[in-house]
């Protein structure tokens, strides 16, 4: 499924972005408001980890 979303993303659908996001918010957040203290800067980290996947699925290697 990841990997379908992925190729998607690749393909600049704005649809699976937003599945991916979904998929891994929750998770990701609650890692980021374990460690970082401070809810506004947890929240920037959280922007910050997904803005950086989503320019970074192109440069992937294809599995």
């Amino acid at each position: 499924m990841v990997g379908q979303l992925v190729e998607r993303i690749r393909q600049k659908d704005q649809r699976a972005m937003s599945q991916l996001y979904q998929l891994y918010v929750e998770e990701l957040s609650s890692v980021c408001y374990r460690y970082v203290p401070s809810e506004d800067d947890a929240k920037d980290v959280l922007q910050n980890s997904f803005v950086k996947i989503f320019t970074s699925i192109p440069t992937l290697n294809r599995w």
